[in-house]
């Protein structure tokens, strides 16, 4: 929302009529866009969608996107990690001069979805800003910060305790008492590391081809 000094008007001179509705692509509206996304799809045109006017001078818009961020991961308390995940909100052309952007100041949790492997911790917002080119001219970024906590229950039954298990037993067989029958007790503790190995490997490569994580469904 913002205000439009040129789509001001006295109500009494048009029959009363204080709030209209006008395609998008008719009147102008900010460049904002989200400057970490790769990729971003509109599920409704600009030109079927509306702005809410107001006779005051006031716009009211909703886009409503499908939107694809970049995020790192940290990984070191893996698997009892906590990751922050932020959308940046900027203006790709005009400097804080022109436009100012202020966050909203509550957040619609209508349509969040629980994860099976993550938990929402917090989604706070923070404005920034940032001096960008050559010229340093300053510009207003908004950042919403998206807290999320992995379950680390999955992990644990599913990779670290058989990767104990399997280092315990390799550990065994390695240093087992050299004796006529240490070879075939040797090859008869190898024959399950390498099943339970495979195991690892094959749920492994499952979670890297089918991610339990969607953003779509976090947001």
């Amino acid at each position: 929302s913002w205000m439009d000094q040129k789509l001001r008007w006295n109500p009494q001179s048009f029959d009363g009529i204080k709030q209209m509705m006008i395609p998008i692509n008719r009147i102008w509206y900010p460049d904002i866009i989200i400057d970490n996304m790769i990729e971003i799809q509109q599920l409704i045109p600009d030109d079927k969608n509306y702005a809410i006017i107001d006779h005051s001078g006031s716009v009211q818009t909703s886009h409503d996107q499908l939107v694809s961020i970049q995020c790192k991961f940290k990984m070191a308390s893996f698997p009892f990690d906590v990751q922050n995940c932020s959308i940046h909100f900027a203006s790709w052309m005009f400097t804080a001069d022109r436009i100012d952007m202020v966050a909203a100041t509550t957040t619609d949790y209508d349509f969040y979805q629980e994860n099976a492997e993550w938990r929402l911790i917090s989604l706070n917002s923070r404005r920034i800003t940032v001096m960008n080119g050559l010229a340093q001219t300053p510009y207003v970024d908004i950042h919403y910060d998206i807290v999320i906590q992995r379950n680390p229950a999955r992990y644990l039954t599913a990779l670290v305790f058989p990767c104990f298990v399997i280092v315990t037993l390799g550990i065994v067989a390695v240093f087992s008492p050299m004796s006529s029958y240490s070879g075939d007790r040797r090859q008869t503790l190898m024959i399950p590391l390498l099943v339970m190995f495979f195991i690892v490997t094959l749920i492994l490569a499952t979670d890297q081809k089918h991610p339990s994580f969607d953003s779509n469904s976090l947001l």
